[in-house]
């Protein structure tokens, strides 16, 4: 998934508030002035808030979302990795990563790769925080799922459809802006997440050696529910010794 065009319209899109909620997640958790990554930092929104308080450092996949990156905050450092592959020169506080981004890797074994990788670049006693959907905003929420917009420069159509494997869906979005020379501009893209039952992920954590695992939902500390829409989670690297 390249996010190849879709970059600057996810940009202008998101709800922003939502990287301020992720953003508070994390000042609760991590000591202000600490080392850290962000796998999947997108377009660098919560880059800059996080560089505010910590010695930062992000990555992603997309070349476009790394070149957005860059352009808001040119003095932060940033890399375009594969988080199923990726390495650090030194090891760090704490790594995050966010909007549901483990949730576009094909399945459980490409998280486990990447659990592995957050284990290894962090140093004892380092945390990683992440967030997953929930089975039932895969499963309930996003059953034909419709997101439209439109304005005087752009049409904007997201629909959400079941996917083979079981938690999963697909997202098809088509876009239509209007360039600076009055012609317009089409793409389509389609996006895969999926995700898995919770205590799946749980144990995949603590196989790798993960501890003292935090499991909370919707950007609170209140407990994972029925109904809950996207699980955070918190794990700690195991000391050696």
């Amino acid at each position: 998934m390249s996010y190849a065009a879709f970059a600057k319209t996810y940009d202008d899109l998101m709800d922003q508030s939502l990287y301020d909620e992720w953003a508070n997640y994390v000042y609760k958790r991590v000591p202000k002035n600490s080392s850290i990554f962000e796998l999947a930092c997108g377009t660098g929104e919560l880059a800059v808030r996080l560089a505010k308080n910590y010695i930062y450092q992000g990555s992603d996949l997309s070349e476009n979302m790394l070149s957005l990156a860059q352009q808001k905050a040119p003095s932060l450092s940033f890399l375009q990795m594969d988080m199923q592959a990726f390495h650090l020169d030194t090891t760090v506080d704490a790594i995050v990563c966010f909007a549901d981004s483990l949730c576009y890797l094909d399945d459980l074994e490409s998280v486990k790769a990447t659990f592995q990788n957050v284990f290894q670049s962090l140093k004892p006693n380092g945390k990683f925080l992440f967030d997953m959907h929930s089975i039932y905003q895969i499963d309930d929420v996003y059953v034909d799922y419709q997101f439209h917009y439109v304005d005087d420069e752009t049409l904007f159509i997201w629909d959400s459809f079941p996917g083979d494997e079981q938690y999963s869906v697909i997202h098809e979005i088509s876009c239509v802006n209007r360039l600076s020379n009055g012609l317009y501009e089409r793409y389509d893209e389609q996006h895969f997440e999926r995700t898995y039952p919770l205590d799946d992920i749980v144990l995949a954590l603590q196989e790798i050696g993960f501890c003292d695992i935090e499991v909370t939902a919707d950007f609170t500390d209140s407990s994972v529910k029925s109904d809950s829409r996207r699980w955070f989670f918190a794990a700690v690297k195991r000391e050696k010794g």
